[in-house]
């Protein structure tokens, strides 16, 4: 009895372990990746805020117009991460904890850049007023 249920898990874990290895490694993958991206995105988004003349200059932000189109893409991105926050339950547990806190960094730098190019859209609104009087 004790042989047959030996020979009986062996088959089952002859079976099961690879898929399971694959599973878990393409998962670890993504997951490695996720993060990654996010980290990038973070960093992305705080250089932007160290350099807010550059990033107006590169993105040819000059007019209140342009500000509003870059403004809406990064209202996006805080939809996004706020969906994920808020309604993602398996994001509150404690093993999703690195991916949850680089999802709140992100959200964190995206609010600050939306706060300094709303302040240089007002500097903008402000001179163009100043220059029509």
């Amino acid at each position: 009895m004790i042989a047959l249920n030996q020979n009986y898990f062996n088959l089952n874990l002859d079976y099961s372990l690879p898929s399971l290895k694959s599973g878990i490694l393409t998962a670890t993958k993504a997951y490695i990746s996720t993060l990654k991206e996010l980290y990038n995105l973070n960093k992305f988004l705080q250089i932007s805020i160290y350099n807010i003349e550059n990033f107006l200059l590169l993105n040819g932000a000059d007019t209140v117009e342009k500000i509003d189109d870059i403004l809406i893409k990064l209202e996006d991105i805080s939809e996004v991460s706020s969906e994920l926050l808020e309604e993602n339950k398996t994001l509150k547990k404690w093993y999703n904890y690195p991916l949850r806190y680089m999802i709140e960094r992100v959200e964190t730098s995206n609010m600050s850049l939306q706060a300094m190019l709303g302040s240089q859209q007002a500097q903008i609104m402000h001179k163009n007023r100043t220059n029509d009087h």
